[in-house]
């Protein structure tokens, strides 16, 4: 059974960095802004199933992600060193990290993701 996508929160607007290329997800954000004082705080977090031309690169995130492969493959670079994904696969990024994620369309990716810390 596909998740349904989830719809944003009455009253705010879904955060600008998530993926468009996702099929089906199931995701929360808290507060986006959380207070510099707490050195660990979740901000975000979910499910996505991923389409298969699913890619995203960013030259930096203003918080830290940890990122696992559920399903399928692909690959990750991560300041310019390559990865394969595959399931049981866990990754990371955060500020001043470049990072590309590229999806199989044969395999198509779906993972978890928890984002935390401090925006910067």
């Amino acid at each position: 059974m596909k998740p349904r996508l989830s719809p944003a929160k009455a009253g705010k607007t879904t955060p600008a960095f998530f993926s468009t290329d996702v099929a089906a997800a199931r995701r929360f954000y808290l507060d986006l802004n959380p207070p510099k004082h707490r050195p660990l705080v979740v901000v975000c977090g979910g499910l996505e199933h991923c389409t298969p031309d699913y890619a995203i690169r960013r030259e930096s995130f203003p918080f830290y992600s940890i990122e696992y492969v559920a399903r399928g493959s692909g690959e990750v670079k991560l300041k310019g060193c390559t990865f394969p994904l595959q399931p049981g696969r866990l990754f990371s990024y955060g500020p001043g990290i470049p990072h590309h994620i590229t999806g199989d369309a044969a395999d198509p990716l779906v993972k978890y993701f928890a984002t935390t810390g401090t925006r910067f």
